[in-house]
């Protein structure tokens, strides 16, 4: 238990708590000062530690680093530190001159405590050494003395050797093809794009093509109306010529008939008549050949 209060009350208090005061310092009420003292009122402080304190850390001194510290929370953990660390004292320590540093011995202790490190570092190794040797005899115990490491075949690892470069090999030419084809790919939806956008120009230049032509349309639509009423015309001219051209077809028929039936009597009469419708067809003939040149 003293122990254990003596070092709660050296975490509070510091472990100089039970030094002597500086003179001057300030006195609890029950003590006057005296009435002509001329030195001012000091206040109590924590004393700085020094190089030459028993319970200074002389590894902290000598190196600036709390080598108990460095393997905390490890397998290799050495605990806590006996001694204290401060750097008023490690300021003081490299301060010094170099004899008073070798009397003090602080570089010697640092190398001693490495090397124990080191040693224990070691240990620690050999040991685990040994252990593995143990699991791999155990282990060929169990596989009849044979070493899977030992009976691989050096051919088979040369031909996995290779294999494994080939496969490198298609990996690196897989990512070029890949490149290409993402490159590819953009081309091709640039040429979509631009092909959208000529696609959009065409249709405008129909649109406007077709309204356009509609308005000429429009316009030769009155030309149109009467060059229709002109042929209305013309075919109405030819269809009466048509119609004065049936009966004298009819008459001519009739005139023929009638030489057929008497073809004696009528024979003079039947040529002067043939004369002259023949002279009257060719007048017509002609008259129509006009009408027909001129439509």
């Amino acid at each position: 238990m003293a122990d254990e209060a003596r070092s709660m009350l050296d975490a509070l208090m510091g472990g100089d708590r039970n030094a002597p005061l500086p003179s001057g310092t300030a006195v609890p009420k029950s003590k006057k000062r005296s009435s002509d003292s001329s030195t001012p009122l000091l206040l109590p402080t924590k004393r700085s530690k020094s190089c030459y304190d028993n319970d200074v850390d002389p590894l902290y001194c000598a190196w600036g680093i709390d080598v108990y510290d460095l393997f905390v929370n490890t397998k290799s953990d050495i605990g806590a530190n006996p001694n204290v660390t401060d750097d008023g004292a490690r300021q003081e320590y490299m301060g010094l001159p170099k004899h008073e540093q070798e009397r003090l011995g602080f570089d010697g202790v640092l190398f001693g405590k490495l090397l124990d490190l080191v040693r224990q570092c070691d240990r620690t190794v050999s040991r685990n050494k040994e252990k593995l040797e143990q699991e791999i005899q155990r282990q060929l115990q169990k596989r009849e003395g044979r070493d899977y490491v030992e009976d691989v075949d050096e051919m088979a690892i040369d031909s996995l050797a290779r294999l494994r470069l080939q496969v490198d090999g298609v990996e690196d030419e897989l990512l070029k093809v890949v490149e290409v084809m993402e490159n590819n790919v953009q081309q091709e939806k640039e040429v979509e794009e631009r092909r959208d956008e000529l696609t959009n120009q065409l249709t405008k230049v129909e649109q406007e093509s077709k309204l356009a032509d509609g308005a000429i349309k429009i316009e030769e639509k009155p030309e149109k109306s009467g060059e229709s009423n002109e042929i209305k015309v013309e075919e109405k001219e030819a269809d009466d010529e048509g119609a004065e051209k049936e009966p004298v077809k009819e008459e001519s028929d009739q005139e023929s008939e009638k030489i057929k039936a008497d073809p004696d009597e009528e024979g003079k009469e039947v040529n002067e008549n043939d004369s002259e419708e023949n002279t009257e067809i060719e007048l017509k003939r002609l008259e129509v050949e006009e009408n027909t040149e001129i439509e």
